[in-house]
């Protein structure tokens, strides 16, 4: 993590010893008051929507593309920050369009021999 949930524990609640669950909701509460929410939430779909556009709608469904789909949603966390939900949904869409590209580089050498 990039901040420690123990010192807004301390801040807020006036209490170190433990820390509180940080959810993507409450980061953007504390950063931006209650406006914040809906219109951070609001970016979350557009980015939700564009990969589904980008990856499934319209397009012919392969395997690779179903599964860097499915990896992508499983691998976004609504327990964290919220910064975190754009830095490992992007992450998992480099290594997957990695791999799809390695997977068909190695596929096209090995259907011309």
């Amino acid at each position: 993590m990039i901040s420690d949930v123990r010192s807004y524990s301390d801040l807020y609640f006036n209490f170190n010893g433990n820390s509180y669950a940080q959810t993507p909701v409450g980061d953007l509460l504390r950063n931006f008051g209650v406006i914040g929410v809906p219109i951070g939430m609001l970016i979350v779909g557009i980015f939700l929507r564009v990969v589904y556009s980008a990856l499934i709608e319209n397009q012919t469904v392969t395997i690779g593309r179903a599964t860097v789909y499915y990896l992508f949603l499983a691998s976004l966390s609504y327990e964290g920050f919220y910064s975190m939900i754009f830095v490992y949904g992007v992450r998992i869409l480099a290594i997957g369009f990695i791999s799809l590209f390695l997977a068909e580089l190695l596929l096209i050498v090995k259907n011309r021999k």
